[in-house]
């Protein structure tokens, strides 16, 4: 009886102090502050199935920009009604033209006024499904998030993804990111013990 007590006051305690930690996965946040210090969120964004893989052969590159936000000090979803966010997405087909480029403007490709919406049954949780190739990718994300209802905090982060070969991977950002996610890279890189054949 006693070991069942304490293996479950274990368990208790393991999904407490999981539930306040922010996400581990390779994705990178940025904290938005507003005029209220009790309101200030927290944006996480990336992209899912970490690590990203473009499409080819041997992989669909089904790789969605995800983020999440939640209340910066509780670490509790900020979700509801009155949230209204869009999305710009920037692709420099491989990392010498993202050196070279001075703008974001000069991606080779550039979506704009994306909307993007909440994942059903996960508060806080939104996702662009897409299917990305290898290269970098910048997102734009604006617009305004309602605070439980009570206070609409506006949003216009811009984040990069990141690649050792980047000359600076903030140059084009808006906002002060930690942490980062990867840009999507070729699958046959990782194979074992060859390469995938053509044939």
């Amino acid at each position: 009886m006693r070991k069942t007590i304490f293996l479950l006051a274990i368990i208790s305690a393991s999904v407490v102090s999981l539930s306040g930690v922010d996400q581990a996965f390779a994705h990178q946040r940025v904290d938005i502050p507003t005029t209220h210090q009790s309101t200030n969120i927290r944006l996480t964004v990336g992209h899912s199935n970490e690590p990203a893989y473009g499409a080819s052969r041997t992989h669909d590159g089904l790789h969605g920009f995800e983020m999440s936000i939640v209340d910066k000090d509780t670490k509790l979803p900020v979700s509801g009604t009155g949230t209204s966010l869009k999305l710009d997405k920037y692709y420099f087909k491989n990392v010498e033209k993202y050196n070279k480029a001075t703008s974001s403007n000069q991606a080779d490709k550039i979506d704009k006024n994306i909307q993007f919406g909440s994942v059903f049954g996960s508060p806080g949780t939104y996702l662009h499904r897409q299917i990305v190739d290898t290269g970098v990718y910048g997102y734009r994300i604006y617009g305004t998030v309602s605070y439980y209802g009570v206070k609409t905090i506006p949003v216009d982060v811009t984040a990069f993804c990141d690649d050792d070969n980047m000359n600076s991977k903030t140059k084009f950002e808006i906002g002060t990111w930690s942490s980062s996610f990867g840009c999507p890279t070729n699958m046959d890189y990782i194979s074992f013990p060859n390469k995938p054949s053509d044939k």
